[in-house]
């Protein structure tokens, strides 16, 4: 999930562009994201030249980037820091959609919560 505040759809853009990036879509037909784009609320399914990219304005029930920050937390991959979702909020939002895809992924993700827990 990207913050979509106009400054960070500014350098999001950039970084998309070094990246090479376009829209996931029929063979020759190629659309790069832009900032109008960026900025909605939608699932943006990505290909760049490092590989798949998927982006979203928003998860659940509209929840977006600074509804969800408060339950995440910084983790140092290499040379740079990403945010987290923790692994309770991500339960949580998995239950209220209700897919069965995100059903089926419950019993591992409770299942890893408890093992974290007993660490």
């Amino acid at each position: 999930m990207h913050n979509r505040d106009p400054q960070n759809l500014q350098s999001l853009e950039k970084a998309l562009d070094e990246l090479n990036t376009s829209y996931r879509t029929r063979r020759g037909i190629v659309i790069k994201p832009d900032v109008s784009g960026l900025a909605s609320s939608g699932h943006h399914l990505l290909t760049t030249d490092e590989g798949l990219l998927d982006l979203l304005g928003t998860f659940g029930n509209g929840q977006d980037y600074n509804d969800l920050l408060p339950n995440s937390h910084l983790m140092q991959i290499g040379e740079i820091q990403v945010r987290v979702q923790s692994l309770q909020s991500l339960i949580e939002l998995k239950k209220e959609i209700g897919r069965e895809k995100d059903k089926a992924v419950l019993p591992i993700l409770i299942q890893t919560l408890k093992e974290h827990k007993n660490d």
